[in-house]
């Protein structure tokens, strides 16, 4: 398979879409952001871009977590495809002092990045939980020459990597890959996507242990069949885990699991919402609460120039530790309508943080002729996102996403990175309008993942930069976020 094959099959199995990255990078992205104004300065202020590593190579899927005191964040390095050769490379970062706003940039602890998996083939898209005293990167790893595996390895805060290499969590026949981990706080889950029961991808776990790196289920626990868009997150109590499948009737459901064996707590998977809800549907995240759990994930993902996809948007519900949606009764009245998609564009559901506003027609364009027109400033939330709580503030969380700038009527040109925050309380707000800018210079900006760190402390973001010559850059960006308005 060649690499431009491989990188089309890769972003069509795990998020279904497919970006252009064509554009020139113009410089630093900025270090303000936008939001509205409130006592004691901007609710959200991004500081200057900077690279947590120099490469030659192609830096790909960046992912971030925090645990004692620092962050780390791990790429993939290197090109992939037939005879091509990428490993897994890690550094830690110390936040800034303060809040991070400004021009802040952290301070890059490692002299040169840390060799995860330096083995021979492609390593690709890592992803990082902190558990147990360690981190733990998880990749899909293409060393036996046939298929992909799981491989895992930890590394402690002040940067000792126990599993050179990394060991193995999911080696079988057939394809493991796309894996994502969080933890409980004592030990991990890995969740991966399997061709196990047939010729479609399912949804497979296993725990593993903090203290040894070993996976605690070797033969992996199916969850689901013919499962797409995954996600998960750690509630206090119970693992979270929800996904897409025929089974739900093209609904995002999930399900609570108990830490100690994985076992199901509901019978069949909670489903969220009506159907309309998730029409060409795109990346899916969770995050962590206090006793609660928020999912996100991202809708009508490439404009239709009949409109018949709906505007695109960014949405969030929050999921309570007994399993309940209290955003459902909403969301289930959202119908095949003008007053239906009218909710999403004018943001009248709770949750929605961001929307593509039709141009010269605020509802659904359904039936107008022409159909679809444009969107206000020719904006469009796209298919990538990621979210964070934040770190001593109950029921506050951080999400970043991807907004597209359109040329021309279904298609897409410029990426760049916006943010804003999730409240849970008596109600469940979206406050941020219009949303942040995060990056907003410098060519395409995509796949951004977010980790919060200290309390009152700044979140990081990291995010593939594309650049002129066709290769990508991880850059990073601290985040002064305020809890409330």
């Amino acid at each position: 398979m060649s690499s431009k094959t491989r990188g089309i099959a890769v972003l069509a199995l795990y998020f279904a879409a497919y970006w252009h990255a064509s554009v020139l990078e113009k410089g630093p992205g900025r270090a303000v952001a936008e939001g509205g104004e409130a006592a004691g300065g901007m609710p959200i202020a991004a500081g200057d871009e900077f690279a947590p590593a120099a490469s030659k190579e192609n830096q790909r899927f960046p992912a971030v977590a925090c645990g004692g005191g620092v962050f780390l964040v791990a790429w993939q390095d290197g090109w992939n495809g037939v005879g091509g050769d990428s490993n897994i490379l890690a550094v830690r970062i110390k936040a800034p002092p303060g809040n991070g706003g400004g021009t802040a940039v952290g301070n890059v602890l490692d002299a040169g990045p840390i060799r995860v998996c330096a083995s021979s083939g492609v390593q690709e898209a890592p992803r990082i939980a902190f558990s147990g005293g360690v981190f733990l990167v998880v990749w899909h790893d293409f060393r036996n020459g046939r298929d992909a595996d799981v491989y895992g390895a930890r590394l402690t805060p002040d940067g000792k990597l126990l599993d050179p290499d990394g060991i193995p969590i999911a080696v079988r026949p057939h394809n493991q890959n796309f894996p994502l981990v969080c933890g409980d706080g004592k030990d991990f889950l890995v969740v991966w996507r399997e061709v196990r029961s047939g010729r479609t991808y399912d949804l497979v776990a296993a725990r593993v242990a903090a203290d040894s790196g070993k996976a605690l289920d070797p033969d992996g626990i199916p969850l689901a069949r013919d499962a797409a868009a995954p996600a998960l997150a750690f509630s206090g109590r119970h693992y979270f885990v929800a996904w897409m499948n025929a089974d739900i009737r093209r609904k995002i459901g999930f399900c609570r699991y108990e830490p100690k064996d994985l076992s199901r707590v509901e019978n069949e998977p909670v489903a969220v919402g009506h159907p309309d809800a998730f029409g060409h549907i795109g990346q899916t995240a969770m995050a962590s609460g206090d006793g609660e759990v928020a999912l996100l994930w991202a809708r009508g993902i490439a404009p239709d120039p009949w409109g018949w996809g709906g505007p695109g948007a960014i949405i969030g519900v929050r999921i309570s530790g007994d399993g309940q949606v209290p955003e459902n009764k909403a969301f289930n009245k959202i119908r095949w309508s003008p007053e239906g998609r009218e909710q999403y564009v004018k943001r009248l559901l709770p949750g929605v943080l961001d929307t593509a506003r039709w141009k010269g027609f605020d509802g659904w364009p359904q039936g107008r002729p022409g159909g679809f027109k444009e969107a206000e400033g020719g904006l469009w939330p796209h298919a990538y996102l990621a979210a964070t709580p934040l770190a001593g503030a109950k029921g506050r969380y951080f999400a970043v996403w991807v907004r597209a700038h359109m040329q021309g009527l279904g298609q897409t040109g410029r990426f760049d990175i916006v943010g804003g925050r999730l409240k849970s309380g008596e109600t469940w707000e979206a406050p941020d309008w219009p949303p942040a800018e995060i990056v907003a210079d410098g060519g395409a900006a995509t796949l951004p993942a977010v980790a919060s760190g200290a309390p009152d402390g700044p979140v990081l973001v990291v995010f593939e930069r594309h650049l002129p010559d066709g290769s990508a850059a991880v850059k990073a960006k601290f985040v002064r976020v305020r809890p409330d308005p």
